[in-house]
C-alpha cells in the first residue's frame, strides 16, 4: 500500500511506502531500510496485524543529527522558541514552529520572509499568534498543518485561505475549541489533495464538492450533497451520511481504499438498499468501517471488495452473513463483527479465513446453553482473539487450533474454569502471551468466582511459556463480571 507523503505534496519526488517485512526483503531499495532497522537507527512502530508498520521512530541522538543536517542544507527550518534560535537571515522553504509562541516571538517572526515557504507546520501552540498566521504572507504554500493549535479571535476568519491556490494539504485537526466556520472559499483550492478536519466542529460548505483532486477527506460530521463529484477520493472518513445525501453517488467513488461512516439508521429501507448496492461497486476498497449499533441485515446481499483487508462492523447481524467465508474475505486480516445468534458452524467458517490476524466477535443474545469448539486447523494466522462477549467452554482450544495466537480475551463460566479441562486446553496454545478472562456470574456464587479466579491464575502460571524463560514475562488479567 502506498500513501501520499507531505514531501510529495510539496513537489518533491518522494513517496512514503508502507511495507511488510516480507516486502522489504524482496526489494533492492529496502536494503538501507533493513540495515537501519538492524542497527537500531530506526524502529518500526504501530505494526498492524497484517505486519505493516505505520511509522518509524528514531533515537533522540539520531533525531538531533537529522535536524542539524536538515538545517545545514536548508531543507527544513525548525524554530524552537524555547531555545530562541530563530535564523531570521535566510529564506525558509519548510518552516516548523515548535513549542508555544508568545507575542515577542511573533514580532520577531514578522521580519522573516514567507514568500518562499512551501510547508508550514505549527506544533503545540496554545496562544494567539497575530503575525505568523497572516495567510496572505504565504504565496506558494503547499502544506499547511495547524493540528492541535486552537484558533482565536481574527484567526478564525479563514476566508483568505482561498487565495492559497497551490495548497495540497490542509490540516486543521483538533484546532477548534468552538465551532469553526469553514469558508465557502475553500472550494477554490482546486489542487488540494488532503483535507483533515477531524475534531473540528462546524459545517462544511457545499463548495467542497468542487475540489475534484481531493484524495483524502477526514471530517467527523455530515458531508454536503454532491460527493459523487469527488471521484479522486481514496480515503473518506466521515461521521454519517446526511438525510439529503444521494447515497447512489457513493458508487462513483471507485478509487476508494478506505471508507468509514456511521450507519444512517433514520433512512428508509430502500435508501439503505441503495447504500449497500453502492458499497458493492467499490471494487478497490481495502478498509471498511461502519459504526452505530443498529441492525444491518440489509447488508446480507453485500458483495465485498476482493482487496478488503480490514472490516469493522459495529452494527449487528441477526445471523452470520453468507459473504463471511474464505473466498469472499480471503485477504481480511482484521475483523470485528456482531452476530445476535451464534452457531457452531459460524466458528468453523471464521476459523477458515486464511489471512485473519485479529478477530473481535460480539453476540448480543446470551449463548450460555451453546457449546462451541474449534477444528484442529482453525485460525492458522490469528494473533489476537477477542471473545469477551461470547461465552466459551474451556475445551474450546483444540490442539492445533490458533497456533500463533498471542493475546486472548475470553468469557467463561466459573464452573467450567474449576474443571481440569481449562489447564489442558490453554496448553494447546504454544504462542500465548496474554489472556484476560471475564467470568460469567449469572448463576454462580461469589465464592465460586473467587475459586475460579485463583484457578485461572494458577493455570496461567503453569503454562509452558511462563516457565520457559525469565525474560518472557507473561501477563494475566482476571476480571470478574457481575
Amino acid at each position: 500500500m502506498m500513501r501520499v507523503s507531505l514531501t510529495s505534496l510539496e513537489g518533491i519526488v518522494m513517496v512514503a511506502v508502507m511495507l511488510t517485512t516480507r516486502d522489504l526483503k524482496g526489494t533492492m531499495a529496502s536494503g538501507h531500510h533493513m540495515d537501519s532497522v538492524g542497527r537500531s537507527l530506526i524502529q518500526p512502530v504501530d505494526i498492524e496485524f497484517d505486519g505493516r508498520a505505520q511509522a518509524c521512530i528514531v533515537h533522540d541522538m539520531m533525531l538531533d543529527v537529522i535536524c542539524d543536517l536538515s538545517s545545514e542544507e536548508n531543507f527544513v527550518t525548525v524554530l524552537d522558541f524555547i531555545k530562541e534560535d530563530i535564523p531570521v537571515q535566510r529564506k525558509a522553504r519548510r518552516l516548523s514552529i515548535q513549542k508555544c509562541m508568545d507575542e515577542p516571538c511573533s514580532t520577531r517572526l514578522a521580519t522573516v520572509s514567507m514568500s518562499q515557504v512551501r510547508s508550514f507546520t505549527l506544533f503545540n501552540n496554545h496562544r494567539e499568534t497575530n503575525q505568523i498566521l497572516s495567510l496572505s504572507r504565504f504565496r506558494v504554500l503547499r502544506v499547511l498543518d495547524l493540528e492541535d493549535c486552537p484558533l482565536y479571535g481574527k484567526q478564525r476568519d479563514l476566508r483568505c485561505i482561498g487565495n492559497l491556490l497551490h495548497l495540497r494539504y490542509l490540516g486543521l485537526r483538533r484546532n477548534s475549541i468552538q465551532p469553526l466556520a469553514i469558508p465557502v472559499e475553500i472550494g477554490k483550492l482546486q489542487f488540494l489533495q488532503i483535507l483533515d478536519l477531524r475534531g473540528v466542529e462546524g459545517n462544511l460548505p457545499a463548495s467542497v464538492v468542487r475540489m475534484t483532486n481531493l484524495v483524502c477527506l477526514y471530517y467527523r460530521n455530515v458531508l454536503p450533497a454532491g460527493i459523487g463529484n469527488l471521484t479522486s477520493l481514496q480515503e473518506l472518513d466521515i461521521a454519517y451520511f446526511g438525510e439529503g445525501q444521494k447515497l447512489q453517488e457513493l458508487r462513483y467513488l471507485t478509487q476508494l481504499r478506505l471508507l468509514s461512516f456511521g450507519w444512517p439508521h433514520s433512512f428508509a429501507h430502500d435508501e439503505l438498499v441503495t447504500l449497500v448496492e453502492s458499497l458493492g461497486k467499490l471494487a478497490k476498497l481495502e478498509t471498511l468501517e461502519i459504526f452505530r449499533h443498529d441492525d444491518i441485515d440489509v447488508m446480507e446481499d453485500w458483495v465485498p471488495s476482493p482487496y478488503l483487508r480490514k472490516l469493522l462492523l459495529a452494527a449487528r447481524f441477526q445471523t452470520l452473513p453468507t459473504w463471511v467465508n474464505s473466498s469472499s474475505l480471503s485477504k481480511v486480516s482484521f475483523l470485528r463483527i456482531s452476530v445476535n445468534e451464534l452457531k457452531q458452524e459460524d466458528f468453523e467458517i471464521l476459523g477458515t479465513l486464511p489471512a485473519l490476524r485479529y478477530v473481535e466477535l460480539w453476540s448480543i443474545h446470551d449463548n450460555a446453553t451453546q457449546r462451541f469448539s474449534l477444528s484442529t486447523d482453525a485460525f492458522p494466522c490469528l494473533r489476537e482473539g477477542n471473545f469477551k462477549h461470547v461465552i466459551l467452554e474451556p475445551h474450546f482450544f483444540t490442539l492445533g487450533a490458533m497456533p500463533l495466537v498471542q493475546k486472548l480475551y475470553l468469557r467463561l463460566r466459573p464452573a467450567d474454569v474449576l474443571s481440569s479441562v481449562l489447564e489442558l486446553s490453554i496448553w494447546n496454545l504454544p504462542s500465548l502471551e496474554e489472556v484476560e478472562v471475564s467470568l460469567h456470574r449469572q448463576t454462580s456464587t461469589m465464592e465460586s468466582c473467587r475459586e475460579a479466579e485463583a484457578a485461572i491464575t494458577r493455570t496461567a502460571s503453569d503454562h509452558p511459556n511462563c516457565r520457559s524463560s525469565q525474560y518472557l514475562s507473561r501477563i494475566l488479567v482476571v476480571h470478574i463480571q457481575w
